[in-house]
């Protein structure tokens, strides 16, 4: 496609919503689309210096987005306060502190910020400092998310990621220093490779620094990528659902163990009044696992041989995917919310479904956010009884789960998804066509969907029943709460507060669980 191919108007319909917004809770994603390198695993929309050439430069990138900034900030006139932001990519750390607080200003040029808003970048461990993070806080940014991936060397070089293991707990312990109340890890689990005995050392790396909040997101082999190259010429196997499954146990058991609890499938915070975490050795393997019920399902989500946990490319939400995909491709494609261009979530991806087919992330509904917060009683899951503390909301994610309750979010820079009001698009994916565009006095629109109620409420049942305040039982059909309370039945749901929440078990199945729900 040229770099110059047009963008895509929005239709009066679709202006007129973004127009008539009203109060509803509004967050900013900004998608920074450089890379260093690319790793091996990525499908994200990013480029590094090579592949851009001179078609575009930072700098071109950032007057860009400062003209989308400002032409938000028209439409939604008047322009309403930003009660988070979160800058994803791509590798927002090579700006600098510099840039990073220039983007930041950029904002509050166009946008008023809420009091107490959430600030988070994601950055790569190898780009920060102790003066990078000191220049963050001074900015204004409240929120650290840094991409760990694994603390065994040969799983990060079967990755392609460039960092050393020790750096990304170097850089969590800078970055509190300089002040950083809330940090994420970022970990991929699964890597064929990796041992049970990897990943547990991984996890105690994990807790051995003071973060707050941990993201965990199995391996998915995404069609284009060097990764996927490998696995066809069979120079590396698929990840093994049944390995998948396990790994998450293991994940869940640890974390928790260590006063964090889970608030969405993929990710956990810590627990109200945990007063920190522990960092007792992990037990092994075995002994982590004892006693608990092995999970048997097929891919299908069926009970019948295991499966891995629901937890893919499109769970990656600490930011950064955003919701997209249709009613029929989130139904076929369960748990890959394809990361749109725009975002992982843990910043990368967000949630993102639109008619692409991708769910950030990324699919979510379009509801508003009544009823979501976290219940502020305990959740007793009913696979093992165990009683889980809710968690801080301090510490969780605000704009992760703004994405997960259809919140109003605009998305800026190439590839960004967006939602308003029941308006879902898309940027032109390339920096220079998305520049050219903006700098033409044209939205950057590179497609575009307007949510019907089938879409909405198929959106809401795949996203809220992934968070762990549960989908309320009224928003289901009659016939939809009969299949619910089938699930209760098998152990996969329990009824909490009025709102049908995952079990343990129900969360290695959630993709099964959630199309059994809408699919008759």
């Amino acid at each position: 496609m040229s770099l110059r191919a047009p963008s895509i108007p929005l239709p009066a319909e679709a202006t007129d919503r973004l127009r008539s917004v009203g109060a509803r809770p509004f967050g900013l994603y900004l998608h920074v689309p450089f890379c260093a390198t690319r790793c091996g695993y990525c499908d994200f929309n990013t480029y590094t210096a090579g592949e851009l050439g001179s078609s575009t430069s930072p700098a071109a990138w950032a007057e860009a987005v400062r003209r989308e900034l400002d032409a938000a900030a028209r439409l939604l006139s008047p322009a309403r306060p930003v009660e988070t932001i979160f800058v994803g990519g791509g590798t927002p750390s090579l700006l600098g502190a510099a840039g990073l607080a220039d983007l930041l200003g950029a904002v509050r040029n166009s946008f008023d910020l809420a009091p107490g808003a959430e600030v988070t970048t994601e950055s790569n461990p190898e780009s920060t400092s102790p003066e990078f993070f000191d220049g963050l806080r001074a900015a204004g940014y409240t929120r650290i998310s840094l991409g760990m991936q694994s603390a065994a060397p040969h799983v990060l070089r079967i990755l392609e990621r460039r960092h050393t293991p020790g750096r990304a707990l170097e850089a969590a312990r800078e970055a509190a220093a300089a002040g950083f109340e809330h940090l994420n890890l970022d970990l991929i689990y699964g890597t064929p490779g990796e041992t049970d005995d990897d990943l547990a050392a991984s996890l105690d790396a994990v807790l051995s620094v003071p973060v707050d909040h941990v993201s965990a997101y199995a391996l998915i082999v995404e069609d284009g990528t060097a990764f996927a190259r490998k696995v066809r010429r069979g120079e590396v196997p698929m990840p093994d659902d049944d390995v998948l499954a396990a790994r998450y146990e293991q994940i869940d058991a640890r974390l928790s163990a260590a006063g964090l609890t889970w608030y969405e499938v993929s990710n956990w915070a810590a627990a109200a009044g945990s007063g920190g975490f522990s960092t007792r050795p992990s037990a092994s393997a075995s002994d982590r696992l004892k006693g608990r019920t092995q999970r048997s399902v097929s891919a299908s989500g069926r009970i019948e041989g295991r499966t891995r946990p629901s937890t893919g490319a499109s769970d990656r939400i600490e930011g950064r995917t955003q919701p997209s995909a249709s009613a029929s491709d989130r139904l076929e494609r369960r748990t890959q919310r394809s990361v749109s261009a725009s975002g992982r979530i843990e910043g990368r991806t967000r949630p993102s479904a639109g008619a692409s087919g991708r769910i950030e992330g990324r699919t979510r509904p379009s509801a508003g956010a009544s009823g979501l917060s976290s219940p502020a009683e305990p959740v007793r899951s009913a696979a093992t009884s165990r009683v889980e503390a809710a968690p801080d909301p301090d510490s969780v994610c605000r704009h992760n789960e703004a994405y997960w309750r259809s919140d109003d979010w605009w998305g800026i820079g190439p590839g960004a998804h967006s939602h308003v009001n029941g308006v879902r698009w898309w940027n032109q994916k390339h920096p220079a066509t998305y520049a050219a565009s903006l700098e033409s006095g044209s939205l950057p629109v590179g497609g575009f969907e307007i949510l019907t109620d089938d879409d909405t409420h198929t959106e809401q049942v795949m996203l809220r029943l992934r968070m762990r305040s549960g989908l309320p039982a009224g928003e289901l059909t009659v016939d939809e709460a009969d299949r619910a309370e089938r699930a209760v039945s098998d152990g996969l749901l329990t009824r909490t507060g009025g709102a049908y929440v995952l079990t343990d078990r129900g969360r290695l199945l959630a993709d099964g669980v959630i199309r059994d729900i809408l699919v008759d």
